[in-house]
């Protein structure tokens, strides 16, 4: 048995704490929450690095055979997302002035856990696409250039929503790193090859922003997927630099983060319960300044998510509510 590779617990930790963060500035600011410098920042990177570390995962999968893999998906990821999912609605269903006029706005209520059932459908893509034959992989590398290019008339559902499309490339990345992991990392131990790769991605980060501004969202749909991977790659190269250094000098935060990373998939379905309640029963924190309500939102949530997730693995439900 291989060991455990620490450090992408330690990232999935990081990248936790990341999107508790990003929920809490959104809660607070609402929809002005694109003009804040810190939510533009975590947003360019922590969901398609989320995706990257999950691609890394996934040469465990091609050890089983379709259906095996399908099954053991659907039970991890989208059980959970069903089960959440359902508790969302009737929060949504009680919800002080919150009403289901349409099938429109019950879809916006299944969307909302968009990362697990995305995981879902490109862990399907990628196990079809490394079993098919030269003409299959050419197929679907066609198919995938096609729906780039009419991306913007898409269907909402699933192909952009759950952000299929705009995942698709960092997913291939970390399967590709997961294979082939042995010999990128030979490489990435030489510093100055770390380093270089860090300039070359940051100078075309700059590039982007120096063309297109700060705000991701009126990004073309194509530079938005090369920006998501190139700022993924820096935070991933970084935080693995930060895990050796925090491993040596800060023992007692770097197992608190291993502990988050190793609870990401809990933290990330219970601490959405809170945010979308304040959601959709109009609380608002107007008797707080921002700063302060953007804290104590975060640590109250992401305490609470993490006592919660200790709960649930204690009983017999974890396989269904937590994906274990």
């Amino acid at each position: 048995m291989s060991k455990r590779d620490n450090s992408f617990d330690f990232i999935k930790g990081v990248l936790i704490i990341l999107v508790v963060l990003g929920h809490a500035l959104q809660t607070t600011y609402g929809n002005n929450c694109w003009n804040d410098k810190v939510y533009h920042a975590i947003y360019s990177f922590h969901m398609p690095l989320f995706i990257f570390v999950s691609g890394y995962f996934f040469k465990s999968s091609l050890r089983m055979n379709f259906m095996e893999m399908a099954t053991h998906k659907f039970k991890r990821l989208l059980i959970p997302t069903i089960f959440f999912t359902s508790i969302l609605l009737v929060i949504k269903f009680f919800a002080n002035g919150a009403t289901f006029k349409s099938l429109w706005d019950i879809y916006m209520v299944c969307r909302t856990y968009w990362y697990l059932i995305c995981l879902f459908i490109l862990s399907i893509i990628y196990y079809l696409y490394i079993r098919a034959n030269k003409t299959g992989k050419v197929t679907f590398v066609a198919i995938y250039i096609f729906l780039l290019l009419f991306y913007e008339k898409l269907p909402t559902f699933i192909l952009i929503d759950c952000q299929v499309i705009r995942m698709t490339l960092i997913m291939g990345l970390g399967v590709f790193y997961g294979i082939h992991h042995a010999v990128i990392n030979e490489y990435m131990a030489k510093k100055h090859i770390a380093l270089i790769a860090i300039v070359i991605i940051l100078f075309e980060v700059s590039l982007v922003r120096l063309f297109y501004g700060i705000n991701l969202l009126g990004y073309p749909p194509m530079i938005r997927i090369l920006d998501g991977i190139s700022c993924s790659m820096i935070a991933f190269i970084m935080l693995k630099f930060l895990y050796s250094w925090a491993e040596k000098n800060l023992q007692f935060l770097c197992t608190h983060i291993l502990r988050a990373g190793k609870n990401s998939m809990g933290i990330y379905l219970i601490h959405i319960l809170f945010f979308r309640y304040i959601s959709y029963n109009h609380i608002t924190f107007d008797y707080f300044p921002d700063l302060i309500s953007i804290i104590l939102l975060f640590i109250t949530t992401y305490i609470i998510s993490i006592w919660l997730t200790d709960v649930i693995r204690e009983t017999l439900f974890k396989k269904y509510l937590l994906g274990e």
